[in-house]
């Protein structure tokens, strides 16, 4: 299913053609996660304003370890019984607003975001489970650069945003998860995506 994903990306990005980059909107994947173990998944769409530079995401990112047994997984909207499946859930969906610096789309850009985080696994010293809902704000500086592999529609970002959850569960979980501090950290080198 990933490859097929990334395939259909590339191969939509490709039949576009030489088109003007005045495209609106985007989509996105990072294929390094697509090699992961687990079940990991990056992507989001995009809406780009070119008259007046900025551009509106929503991105994702999903991830599932493959350990533990089906059968022992909890169905307690918080808390579960003592269980030994050890695995671990997190999703974040993002909605970042981004202003290109020369008001054209492409190149540097500044903005912020909001987060809604979800995880859910064994918690640190217990034999319990939780699931832990939280959201989080953050500022963000990244780079976009449309016209890879000479298709201009085809595009690569990167970005580093910092900020904090607004939440006071943190440093719960056995597992180490991204979203379980109170910062909000993220980092992306090898997002691709293509405009319609």
């Amino acid at each position: 299913m990933k490859k097929v994903l990334l395939i259909l990306l590339l191969t939509v990005g490709l039949m576009a053609g030489e088109l003007e980059n005045d495209k609106n909107i985007g989509f996105a994947l990072n294929p390094l996660f697509l090699l992961s173990a687990g079940t990991m998944m990056s992507g989001g769409a995009s809406y780009f304003n070119h008259e007046r530079g900025f551009e509106i995401a929503v991105p994702f990112f999903y991830y599932t370890s493959d350990e533990g047994d089906d059968d022992a997984k909890p169905d307690s909207s918080y808390v579960s019984p003592s269980v030994t499946d050890d695995e671990f859930t997190q999703l974040n969906i993002d909605v970042h607003y981004r202003h290109y610096h020369d008001r054209n789309i492409g190149g540097l850009y500044y903005g912020a975001l909001a987060r809604y985080t979800y995880l859910d696994g064994k918690l640190k010293d217990e034999h319990m489970r939780a699931k832990v809902r939280k959201v989080g704000f953050a500022a963000e500086l990244g780079y976009r650069s449309f016209g890879l592999f000479g298709y201009k529609q085809l595009y690569w970002g990167a970005s580093v945003a910092l900020g904090a959850y607004t939440s006071d569960k943190h440093d719960q979980f056995e597992e180490p998860m991204l979203g379980d501090s109170i910062a909000l950290v993220d980092v992306e080198f090898f997002k691709f995506g293509v405009t319609f």
